[in-house]
């Protein structure tokens, strides 16, 4: 297995933007896997396992983030973390 990088840039849904729920879910769902996951909003790098790094992201509704995953399974997390933010972390809004 490689150590290779995948990125995907997404978008927030949210109407209340990534806010405390979206992050627990993204969080425990990141560290699930083995690789590697950072989110990026601007200049600002987080680890995408640690809740208190997601909440520093601060992101609102509208806003691209870029998910970055370094490890063996790297394109597997990037897609499923892809996903959460495609159906907004399954909130009904």
């Amino acid at each position: 297995m490689s150590n290779e990088t995948q990125k995907r840039e997404v978008k927030v849904l949210n109407k209340r933007g990534f806010h405390l729920r979206p992050a627990e879910v993204f969080m425990r769902t990141a560290s699930q896997f083995e690789s590697k996951v950072e989110l990026i909003k601007d200049a600002v790098r987080v680890d995408g396992k640690s809740m208190l790094s997601l909440m520093m992201l601060n992101a609102s509704a509208g806003e691209l983030i870029t998910i970055e995953a370094t490890g063996p399974d790297a394109e597997q997390v990037v897609g499923v973390l892809e996903k959460l933010f495609e159906t907004r972390f399954d909130e009904s809004e």
